[in-house]
């Protein structure tokens, strides 16, 4: 397999194969407004799928490649899913385990190169138990879908393992390079770093419920650790919820914020939950009235809470908009820590301090709500720790660089060196007025636990966002024993 060979479609080619698909589904016993589910990482096939069920007159539903069986049940369950697509064998077995949960299912494409006739039957159309559809398209090599103008291009499941990035960006060469971060701003170090090396990294805001995008950057209208401004067609205002300790709905209570003097320091009265309205703006959450009366009412409730009755979508996140129309978020309510004095503390650009000062340091959460001071829970970089899986007990990259001798996790919890160099770490961010705005935000004390955050022990979602009430539920003993110990470094019992 020629790793420099790819496979390119022509829009109109792109659009033959999508429609062709499309009528496979039909002749499938695909209905207008059934659902086709996609579980598979990115690749001319997800897109073909997606575009297909449109065409079809019905709608797709991604599932995260890291979703458990009871997740993919619920998610199918949910959609009405009537076909589901595949990419590997592996994702077939997930949804052998759990079609007999799923009456409305009536086959299983399956796109990747793997595929094993043995594993139908699985499937059911009108009572009648048939095998797992053929693979759609057998000559797909992970290409590019081209045309004049534009080329998109896709990483082929083996790339990385063929060659580095390097190589295949050097291969592709890439105008424009899209990126979604883990739902946290990009760190100043980092747009420096690309700035002097002459590429422009030009920020978007944005989430799922608002289709993507709402404020943008440009080349030309852009300011340093901003999300740029509104794109056309779209408002965008700050508005002081009646409570800081998250959002209102109700139109009577929105008080519009004023612009920022200081884009980077905002004054408390210039800050607000960040709301958006336009076209965008999805109808709202999707409800299965087939799945009772109290999960309708419990989703026209997210609705109400989400929309409110002017139109405005509220985002959730805390933010200001400057006297230029640039706007910056500066957090995230539900993540505010409410000190035992009332203080607004927002541990994320805390959190991001001490992860750009100590690189050996993987995850770290900051917690204090309603209590007299903040503690942090750290963990380190280990081999085997991929956000999915939550790694061995051996130290890697820089964590194993840190103290010369501590090469495990254990070791590092045991020893007062590698303590005295987090400590370090803390006590300068703690100095960082910038972050860490009163006494009230610093952090006093710590702990290293034994293994990473991960998908799989329930830390991080399937997208690797920091579940925080989780975690504090999950380490409650450990974090009461912080608050008891009159140490700076507390140490993870075994």
């Amino acid at each position: 397999m020629d790793p420099t060979k790819l496979t390119t479609w022509t829009y109109a080619e792109y659009f033959a194969e999508a429609r062709s698909l499309a009528a496979a589904l039909v002749g499938l016993g695909f209905q207008e407004r059934d659902t086709v589910c996609i579980f598979g990482f990115n690749a001319p096939e997800w897109h073909m799928s997606a575009l297909a069920a449109v065409m079809a007159h019905g709608s797709f539903s991604g599932i995260y490649p890291s979703d458990t069986p009871q997740q993919i049940q619920w998610k199918a369950l949910l959609t009405n899913a009537s076909v589901a697509f595949v990419d590997s064998n592996s994702g077939a077995d997930r949804f052998i385990k759990i079609v007999d949960q799923l009456p409305y299912l009536k086959a299983v494409v399956h796109w990747g190169d793997d595929f094993d006739k043995t594993k139908g039957p699985i499937s059911r159309v009108d009572g009648t138990v048939f095998d797992i559809f053929l693979p759609i398209v057998s000559m797909f090599d992970y290409g590019a879908v081209s045309e004049k103008g534009w080329e998109v291009t896709m990483a082929r499941p083996y790339d990385l393992k063929a060659g580095s990035l390097k190589d295949r960006l050097v291969l592709t060469r890439p105008t424009i390079f899209l990126g979604v971060p883990r739902a946290a701003p990009l760190k100043m170090a980092t747009l420096r770093y690309f700035a002097s090396i002459n590429i422009q990294i030009n920020e978007l805001y944005g989430m799922s419920e608002c289709t993507g995008t709402t404020t943008m950057s440009t080349p030309l209208t852009h300011t340093w650790g901003s999300v740029g401004f509104p794109l056309p067609g779209v408002e965008i205002k700050i508005f002081k919820p009646s409570s800081e300790a998250g959002s209102t709905s109700d139109a009577a209570e929105k008080v519009e914020c004023p612009r920022a003097q200081d884009l980077f320091r905002p004054q408390p009265a210039e800050e607000g939950e960040i709301c958006f309205r336009g076209r965008h703006i999805m109808l709202g959450y999707l409800a299965n009235p087939s799945l009772g009366e109290d999960h309708v009412l419990e989703m026209r409730r997210k609705n109400r809470e989400a929309i409110d009755n002017e139109g405005w979508l509220h985002s959730g996140d805390k933010g200001c908009i400057d006297t230029s129309g640039m706007l910056r978020v500066t957090g995230r309510y539900k993540e505010l820590i409410i000190g035992a004095g009332g203080e607004n503390i927002a541990p994320v650009p805390i959190e991001d301090a001490i992860l750009e000062a100590c690189p050996a340091i993987s995850n770290v959460i900051m917690i204090g709500d309603k209590r007299k001071f903040n503690v942090a829970l750290v963990t380190l970089k280990s081999e085997g720790a991929t956000g999915e899986l939550p790694g061995s007990d051996d130290l890697a990259g820089p964590a194993l660089d840190l103290v010369d001798g501590i090469t495990k996790v254990s070791e590092a919890i045991a020893s007062e060196a590698f303590a005295e160099k987090v400590t370090d770490v803390l006590v300068a961010v703690n100095k960082n007025g910038k972050v860490v705005p009163s006494n009230a935000a610093k952090i006093q004390k710590f702990m290293i636990l034994r293994q990473d955050f991960s998908i799989t022990t329930g830390e991080l979602t399937a997208t690797l966002k920091l579940k925080r009430s989780v975690v504090e539920d999950m380490y409650k003993v450990l974090i009461d024993s912080m608050y008891e110990s009159g140490e700076t470094y507390v140490q993870c019992p075994p």
